[in-house]
């Protein structure tokens, strides 16, 4: 294979495709060298191992729904910031697959790894937290019902990701806003 320089991002895209089509079981340097047209002494250059790679990935996808969540301007109403955050979770939505890498990855993972592996997870408590305080918040101000538990309403928002993968022809944005509707607004007709 010829010798090309790499960069995280192409990295990151072909980790990617190769995990949705094979799994972690299937996750291996030799395809991924392929998919990226390089050797995998390449890839070896940038990353010493499978879980080194993983969790770097995953702190990737992890960082960029962090950045994204802090343009949710705090001073908007509970509700708003609440569909701004459902629209991220269906944006974002490669977190699920960084959630359900976690139990491989920490089996084989070295130190190194399991340090990433906190504070991802470290990471996931801030963001349950950060819905907490928004329902709290919501129900306090009257915007969202007190006679529901608030734990139940964070869990099905914070839940509302793994709703992504029953999507067909609904674009991220249509499905961000049904799920958004039917959250805010129940299922009774209006």
């Amino acid at each position: 294979m010829a010798r090309r320089k790499l960069n995280k991002e192409d990295i990151f895209a072909a980790t990617d495709t190769l995990l949705q089509e094979s799994g972690y079981e299937g996750f291996h340097f030799k395809p991924l060298a392929s998919m990226l047209e390089v050797g995998r002494s390449t890839i070896y250059e940038y990353y010493p191992n499978k879980e080194d790679l993983l969790v770097a990935y995953m702190s990737h996808i992890m960082e960029a729904f962090l950045i994204d969540q802090k343009e949710i301007p705090l001073n908007a109403p509970v509700c708003t910031q609440l569909e701004q955050l459902i629209y991220l979770f269906m944006k974002h939505d490669r977190i699920l697959l960084a959630i359900d890498l976690t139990p491989h990855v920490e089996k084989r993972g070295n130190e190194q790894v399991q340090l990433v592996l906190k504070q991802l997870w470290k990471h996931h408590k801030e963001v349950f937290h950060y819905i907490h305080t928004l329902v709290e918040n919501g129900i306090q101000l009257g915007e969202i019902r007190k006679d529901l538990p608030a734990h139940l309403i964070e869990t099905l928002i914070f839940q509302s990701i793994s709703l992504n993968k029953a999507r067909k022809e609904e674009t991220k944005d249509q499905w961000a806003a049904a799920i958004s509707d039917l959250i805010l607004k129940g299922i009774r007709p209006q």
